[in-house]
């Protein structure tokens, strides 16, 4: 049977199927039954489809509401990510970058998600660089598949340092690590906390163990736990020696006392009081304890014991009770009167001595201002004193008072403030002398002093008339000196050999005592002048004496001297003359050398107290001891002319050298060994050495 669709659109394009020749009819017939069962088909899947459909929807709608599951546990798993202090974070390994972080991270490292994922390094360069070498050390955990905590401080976008705690879990794909998941926590409080703790913990170790204050903490038995060194120091005992103890055993003898104080403790919580005990050796001692109750970190009740050791301050009580005693003696026998007044200087104690100065009893001067004791004039000196005396400025003045008999002596008056525990201003206290024989003394020796001073004027008028008299005599002698010995000389050489053998002797008589008496006028002038027309300064020594020894190179070399000289100080003196007085003495030591003997001199000085005391040495002829005062004064020879030249006025000239200089001059010599002579100036500058030798 055709197909309706098909027969219709046979006969309207072929006419009714009749007349059809069957080879159509039959090919017609195969396609509509082939039409039929492909509509049939249809239909079944149709229907099939139709059901499918059906399944799919109510699968997509349960899909659907599913969904919309999930997104609300992702929206409130969101929200509670952000609202918790924590931080979230996976970062993938393989590509070096976060992948997912919570909001979190934002309160933690102060920098947004946006910033983490556009700085793949953000996260390592917050990380404080003293903990960067932690995190350096952990890569090689997680890389083993090893979950890590860790600690570190990081640097906050707002520039503060905090402390983070890390938990990574590392994830690893065939054996490697691809990516890491982790929790952060901002945990600053705890850490500051912690340090605290330590803090505290090392500053109660540390008050603990270098107490001066023995300590002892205890059980409510009273059973000794812990002892500080201080505690062992103050038993003798070691801290196990004392912890085997009981309160009551180591404060031996406290007897009933004892009992009473941890009685009380034990009502109020604390007690404070002083005990005597005696220690293990038999030693008697005063303690001061001060005890109290607590609870532990357990909440066990404990009890802590500090010991004082107060037997020296006991002592020491006592001891100043006693020095009362002798200062209420010692004031009331002073020689010194002792007068005490208010702020407004007002007597409120008097001693003994100054109720006789004054000639009042205690009681008449008790309550008087001080100006009562003074006259108008004295009162008005003494009122800016009082004002400095309000500021603490301490003072010591002489002062007139009236006694009571209404006579004036003078006194010597010291004052010292009295001020309070708070540094106020609250009296005035006086220690006063009488100084009135001083002041009579005083009073002659002003008048003894001008009488002094006139007759050093006249002294000084008169030395000056004597130098100015030697200056004219020598300079006066001079010239018939001089005129005489040109006649002599003029009188010698027209008559030499034409008189008698005895008028040649005579003439040269005449000449030799011509020249000696030139040379002693000279060295009168010399002497005279020492000291005159000059002013003090600063003598370098060591200058001094390279100078001389280049004047004396001649007579040095002639007499092939050694010559040493140790470093020699600076002074305070006359340049020319110093050098004179140098000159003087190595002249001397290599004149009166010994015969056939290499003249040795050695110059030195040391400091001895507030002086230098220089000395010459050498290893010349030596003095006779009995001469020793003798040569120093003024033309005195110890040698004929023959022998040593000179006019024996050198070592007077080095005496007042070494006087003008407020020094002395001595010698120490032996005949045939040397002589060593020595002079004192006052002190300078310290020593050195240096060593001058003839060549």
């Amino acid at each position: 049977m055709l197909n309706k669709l098909l027969e219709q659109q046979i006969q309207n394009y072929l006419g009714e199927t009749d007349s059809l020749p069957d080879a159509f009819k039959t090919f017609f017939k195969t396609i509509g039954e082939s039409y039929d069962l492909y509509d049939k088909q249809k239909n079944l899947l149709e229907n099939s489809v139709s059901d499918c459909a059906g399944e799919l929807r109510k699968l997509n709608e349960k899909l659907q509401h599913e969904t919309a599951r999930l997104n609300n546990a992702h929206q409130e798993l969101s929200k509670f990510f952000d609202q918790v202090n924590e931080g979230f974070f996976t970062r993938d390994i393989l590509k070096d970058k976060y992948i997912h972080m919570s909001v979190g991270c934002e309160k933690i490292y102060g920098y947004t998600v946006k910033d983490f994922y556009s700085n793949n390094q953000l996260w390592y360069q917050v990380i404080h660089p003293d903990d960067k070498k932690i995190i350096d050390g952990e890569s090689i955990s997680l890389n083993n598949g090893i979950q890590i905590n860790s600690t570190y401080r990081i640097i906050h976008k707002g520039g503060s340092t905090r402390w983070i705690e890390v938990k990574a879990i590392p994830v690893l794909k065939n054996g490697n690590l691809i990516k890491v998941d982790g929790v952060v926590n901002d945990i600053t409080e705890r850490k500051v906390a912690e340090i605290l703790l330590m803090e505290s913990e090392v500053k109660y170790r540390s008050f603990y163990e270098f107490n001066m204050d023995g300590i002892l903490l205890s059980d409510p038995g009273n059973a000794i736990l812990e002892a500080n060194p201080a505690a062992c120091k103050l038993f003798n005992a070691t801290e196990q020696e004392i912890c085997a103890l009981s309160v009551s055993q180591i404060l031996n003898f406290g007897g009933p006392q004892l009992k009473i104080m941890l009685e009380e403790r034990n009502r109020t919580g604390k007690f404070t009081g002083e005990l005597n005990i005696v220690l293990r050796d038999g030693t008697p001692i005063s303690i001061d304890l001060s005890s109290g109750l607590f609870k532990d970190a357990n909440n066990t009740e404990r009890s802590f014991i500090i010991v004082k050791n107060i037997t020296e301050r006991k002592r020491a009580e006592a001891m100043l009770r006693e020095s009362e005693e002798k200062y209420r003696m010692i004031v009331e026998t002073a020689q010194e009167g002792i007068w005490m007044m208010d702020e407004h200087y007002h007597t409120i104690f008097v001693n003994k001595k100054m109720c006789e100065l004054s000639g009042y009893t205690e009681d008449e001067m008790l309550g008087k201002h001080i100006t009562y004791f003074l006259e108008h004039e004295e009162s008005k000196l003494v009122a800016p004193s009082m004002k400095r005396w309000r500021i603490g400025i301490s003072e010591n003045f002489d002062l007139p008072i009236i006694t009571k008999s209404g006579n004036h002596i003078w006194t010597n008056i010291s004052t010292s403030a009295i001020l309070n525990n708070e540094g106020k201003f609250i009296g005035e206290l006086a220690m006063v002398t009488d100084i009135n024989k001083r002041k009579l003394d005083e009073e002659r020796i002003k008048k003894s002093e001008a009488i002094l001073d006139l007759k050093n004027k006249e002294l000084k008028r008169k030395n000056t008339e004597l130098e100015q008299f030697a200056y004219v005599a020598s300079h006066d002698l001079q010239e018939p000196l001089r005129t005489s010995d040109s006649f002599v000389k003029l009188l010698q050489k027209l008559y030499e050999g034409r008189l008698d053998e005895r008028a040649d002797k005579y003439l040269n008589f005449i000449v030799d005592s011509s020249q000696r008496m030139q040379t002693l006028v000279k060295d009168l002038l010399d002497y005279s002048r020492i000291g005159a027309m000059h002013e003090l300064a600063q003598v370098d020594c060591n200058k001094i004496m390279k100078d001389v020894i280049a004047d004396l190179d001649k007579a040095i070399t002639e007499s092939t001297a050694i010559i040493i000289v140790h470093d020699l100080p600076v002074i305070s003196g006359y340049s020319t003359e110093i050098k004179q007085l140098f000159q003087n003495l190595l002249i001397n030591a290599i004149k009166f050398r010994k015969q056939g003997a290499v003249p040795q001199i050695e110059v030195m000085a040391k400091l001895t107290n507030e002086n230098w005391i220089f000395s010459i040495s050498d290893n010349g002829i030596g003095i006779e001891k009995s001469y020793n005062e003798r040569i120093f004064i003024i033309f005195q020879r110890l040698h004929n002319r023959s022998e040593y030249q000179g006019s024996g006025i050198g070592l007077s000239h080095c005496k007042k050298i070494v006087e003008l200089h407020h020094g002395k001059i001595w010698v120490d010599s032996l005949v045939g060994i040397g002589s060593t002579f020595y002079f004192s100036i006052p002190v300078f500058n310290p020593l050195k050495k240096i060593i001058y030798q003839s060549e």
